[in-house]
Parts: structure tokens; C-alpha cells; sequence
């Protein structure tokens, strides 16, 4: 009897590994990157995430190059590199404020938990420090937890507030079809070990009726589960569609203010300064240093970026080398984007230059905050934040 009721199990779990691997085997990367997004409402605000699993990397190969693959192996390299997946769990977390406060989650460390299976929690190793200033309207970057293997949760609390736990939906299925294979088990084994089917029956014929039992179940527990799918499936586009209509409205806010409420470019200072300071080779006009400074970077040219950076910052560094470290430490890019925008601030001596980078395949809103600092003739780069 034990060993009809283990070749039954087994026969269920044959046709549910069929099924998965067949639905695997037609996935897009879209597809995946879909089974890897949660979302979550707080009160006032939005929160998404995506997890970027190692087994997206071969599809996205492919995808890239057009089906040509990597002979080398460096596309999917420089991937891996990127996102950090030989030693970390890499995630991409949103967060979108529409309520009338703004909100914080500093630090990010005391906030965000990686949650494994047996209720183990682990903080970041590492994430984008935007995330540790207030928000008031989207904010998006990475976060590196530790390297975990198997399924998982992700929690985002606030004090005096519930704890918001993201499910992956890929995860959510896994979870129910192995309830399923367990109940289906369990109904087998007690189906085929009663004392009276051990006196009706012959041992054949409990095999024969008890394989078309566990029939029977699994396309009622099929049907339930796919109902089950639709139902979550739904509930996401809804969700990303609601995302849509608000990132669109949060864009045309903005861009209606700015219009309003656009100030002059600061003065230039070349035109205060003392003759004798103008003849001195230090220092530029602030908007000339600004142009100079963003084309070097643009360029990817640290040695020429370094060179437009004070004293003081060029002390704090020492190195064109260790300008592109603190960049990469500072989630920053060493080729800045082409396409940004210059916002002015209070403070003439500082602007935040606003970009979008891709990160495969969702795009992330950026800023970086430059310092520009008074020399003997004319200005200098004094901080990036």
C-alpha cells in the first residue's frame, strides 16, 4: 500500500513539474520580470518592487541579441556585474507619495527586510541612500540584500503603522501548487490505507482507483488554482494600469508648475569679479563650469572631470580613480545620461541635475545634487550628494 500510494504522489507530481516546465520554457522576460513585481498601497502612497532572479540572465541574453547569444560570455557578465547577483539579491523598490505629507523611511536599514520561509529577516547590505532623505512625490533605486536561495518575502513598516509584505506572484503559485501536491498526498495515503478498502479490494485495483481518484482531484485542484491565477493576474494589471494614470498625472503636475514657477538662470559671476582674479587660470564662469563638467562626465572622462573638482573635494578623493569609486559607491553613473534636466535651487551655488537611467527593463528616476564652490577666479566643482 505504501508504495502505490508514493508512485501516485509521484504521478501527481509528474504532471505538475510537466506543466511548470512547459510554461517556463514559453516565457518572455517580460513575463518573468512580471512574476517578479509585487505592489503594495500604504496610506498616501505606493510601493512596488522587482526582484531581478539569476535565471532571467540567459532569456535576456538572447533577447538582446536578437537570439545570437554570448559566446563569450561577457553580456551576461557585465549583467550579473551590474546587479550584483554572484553576491547579492538585487531588488528595484518604488515608492510613490500621492497623499499631502511627505514621508520617510531613514534609515532605509531599519525599514526594508529581506523575509525567508522560516520568518529569518535580513536587512540591506547596501541601497540607494536616496531612500534615506524625505519623499514627496516618486522616488525609485536598488537595494542589495544577501544572497539567499529559495522563496521569499520582501517588508516595508513604518512606525505606528502595519507592516507591508510584497509576495512575488511566481512565488504565490509555487506556494499553492505545493498546498496542493501536500493535500493531494495526504487524501491519497488515506484513501488507500483504510482497513476497509485492505479488505474490498485487491491491491491492483486500489493502484487502478486510486490513480483516477488523484485524477479527478488534480483537475478540480487545477481548475482552482488557475481561477486563483486569474484572480491575481488581474488584481496586477489593475494595479499597473492605476501606476500608469498616476505617474501620467504626477508628470503633467510638474511640468505645468515648473512652467509657473520657472526662475532665471543665477547671475553670472564673471562679470563681479576683480580684474586681477579674472587673469588667474583657476576656475570657470558657473554655467561654463557646469556645461565643461557635465561633457567630461557625459565623456566618462574622470581624469577631466577631476580636474574641474576644488581643492578641498580633490583632497577628500585623491584620485581620478577614486572620483570613479565614489561614483559607483554613490549608485552614481561614470557616463552621465545625455538626456536630463537642470533644476535650480535656492542657493545659486547648487543645482540637481534630474536623469532617468534604464535599468533593464524599468526605467528609475535619478537626481544628483552638485555643489559648485568660490576660487581666487571663478568657480569649481566643490561637492556631488
Amino acid at each position: 500500500m505504501k508504495r502505490a500510494s508514493l508512485r501516485v504522489f509521484l504521478a501527481t507530481l509528474f504532471i505538475i513539474t510537466a506543466s511548470c516546465a512547459a510554461f517556463a520554457a514559453s516565457t518572455t522576460v517580460e513575463e518573468l520580470l512580471d512574476d517578479r513585481t509585487a505592489f503594495r498601497w500604504g496610506k498616501g502612497f505606493l510601493a512596488w518592487v522587482v526582484h531581478y532572479p539569476d535565471y532571467m540572465v540567459e532569456p535576456w541574453v538572447m533577447e538582446v541579441t536578437g537570439g545570437n547569444g554570448d559566446p563569450t560570455g561577457k553580456i551576461a557578465e557585465d549583467f550579473r556585474k551590474t546587479l550584483r547577483m554572484d553576491t547579492s539579491t538585487p531588488v528595484l523598490l518604488s515608492v510613490y507619495v500621492y497623499g499631502a505629507k511627505g514621508l520617510s523611511f531613514a534609515p532605509l536599514s531599519k525599514s526594508f527586510f529581506l523575509e525567508k520561509e522560516d520568518g529569518t529577516r535580513f536587512p540591506p547590505a547596501s541601497y540607494d541612500k536616496v531612500f534615506d532623505s524625505p519623499i514627496s512625490d516618486l522616488v525609485q533605486g536598488l537595494v542589495f540584500f544577501p544572497k539567499v536561495d529559495g522563496q521569499f518575502k520582501l517588508v516595508l513598516k513604518r512606525k505606528n503603522m502595519p507592516e507591508l509584505v510584497f509576495e512575488f506572484p511566481d512565488d504565490m503559485k509555487t506556494r499553492l501548487r505545493e498546498e496542493i501536491a501536500e493535500e493531494l498526498k495526504r487524501k491519497q495515503t488515506a484513501n488507500l490505507m483504510t482497513e476497509e478498502q485492505k479488505a474490498r479490494i485487491s491491491l491492483e485495483d486500489a493502484k487502478k482507483a486510486a490513480v483516477e481518484e488523484a485524477k479527478k482531484e488534480w483537475i478540480a485542484e487545477r481548475e482552482k488554482l488557475e481561477k486563483m491565477l486569474e484572480e491575481v493576474t488581474s488584481q496586477r494589471d489593475m494595479l499597473r494600469k492605476r501606476l500608469d494614470d498616476l505617474m501620467f498625472a504626477l508628470a503633467e503636475e510638474k511640468k505645468q508648475g515648473e512652467d509657473k514657477d520657472a526662475k532665471p538662470s543665477p547671475v553670472s559671476a564673471k562679470a563681479t569679479l576683480p580684474e586681477n582674479e579674472k587673469k588667474q587660470p583657476v576656475g570657470y564662469e558657473r554655467e561654463k563650469l557646469l556645461d565643461k563638467f557635465l561633457k567630461a562626465w557625459q565623456a566618462g572622462d574622470l581624469q577631466e572631470m577631476y580636474s574641474l573638482l576644488s581643492d578641498n573635494f580633490k583632497m577628500q578623493l585623491g584620485s581620478a580613480e577614486e572620483l570613479g569609486k565614489f561614483l559607483e559607491n554613490k549608485f552614481l553613473p561614470t557616463k552621465f545620461p545625455l538626456k536630463y534636466e537642470i533644476k535650480r535651487q535656492d542657493d545659486p551655488d547648487e543645482v540637481v541635475l534630474a536623469y532617468a537611467p534604464k535599468i533593464l527593463f524599468v526605467r528609475t528616476l535619478r537626481s544628483v545634487r552638485l555643489k559648485m564652490e568660490k576660487v581666487s577666479s571663478g568657480w569649481l566643482i566643490g561637492a556631488l550628494k
